[in-house]
């Protein structure tokens, strides 16, 4: 085993990204939690850190951002929309519930109540 695994078991990284995992909603932002791996890149790891105070601080200016509970993933139906294929009405609010999420999460962003 290298260090670098050993510093990872030793700092619980699967355990830590699987309670990250949890706190994702739907499985593709589950997956990509999982998938999160540490890096050595200097530039990289001040990117990370820039987004992740910038984070923090829209937090502390404007509370918790907007829920994602509910949202689906639509790339599927917007395909078949995309090649002339109908939509059914649960598509079509599930793709209005993405929509609504993406608005609510620019305003949040912006500090607007629109």
């Amino acid at each position: 085993m290298t260090l670098y695994e050993k510093s990872q078991k030793l700092l619980e990284l699967p355990t830590v990204l699987e309670m990250l995992a949890k706190e994702a909603v739907g499985e593709a932002a589950k997956d990509s939690a999982r998938a999160l791996t540490p890096t050595d890149d200097i530039s990289t790891v001040r990117d990370r850190l820039k987004e992740t105070t910038a984070a923090k601080e829209l937090m502390t200016k404007n509370g918790s951002p907007p829920s994602f509970s509910g949202v689906r993933d639509v790339n599927t139906s917007l395909r078949r929309a995309e090649m002339g294929g109908s939509l059914n009405n649960r598509e079509l609010m599930d793709i209005a519930l993405v929509l609504m999420s993406a608005r609510l999460t620019a305003a949040y962003r912006y500090g607007s109540e629109n």
